[in-house]
């Protein structure tokens, strides 16, 4: 029993677009495990040296915890909770330097606390004024 030529065209058809489909699966796989890669190692490195201390504390007041705390692979983990955490809290909380130029302004604020104090005569009018006119000079 001999193949036909028709027969082998279509293995090789087959075989190549099996070849294509198989690539073009594998590939966005291992680009997303390279990107997790690179991030999990880098929230790890950003929280290792906060975890090393945690765990160090964790060790002293609970020594139970000790065989689990030794394992890299768990403080690995730590550390990447931790540097996922300080990530978050540095990208939700911007600097004061960094605030919307449609914040009100820090002396409105003062000037109104100011003004409660000496509504409620914990001030009189001429540390009022004064005070008022320095946060205004500002």
């Amino acid at each position: 029993m001999s193949e036909t030529p028709a027969r082998k065209g279509l293995f090789r058809a087959n075989f190549q677009t099996n070849l294509i489909a198989g690539l073009l699966t594998v590939t966005p796989l291992i680009v997303v495990w390279l990107v997790f890669n690179f991030f999990l190692s880098t929230l790890s490195t950003w929280g290792a040296p906060l975890a090393g201390s945690l765990t160090e504390f964790l060790d002293r007041q609970f020594p139970v915890l000790e065989p689990w705390l030794d394992n890299p692979t768990v403080r690995w983990w730590i550390g990447v909770v931790v540097g996922g955490i300080l990530a978050f809290r540095a990208l939700s909380h911007p600097s004061p330097q960094h605030q919307s130029p449609t914040a009100p302004p820090p002396t409105a604020d003062a000037e109104r606390l100011l003004a409660e104090r000496f509504a409620r005569g914990e001030i009189d009018v001429e540390e009022y004024t004064v005070r008022r006119d320095l946060l205004r000079s500002r």
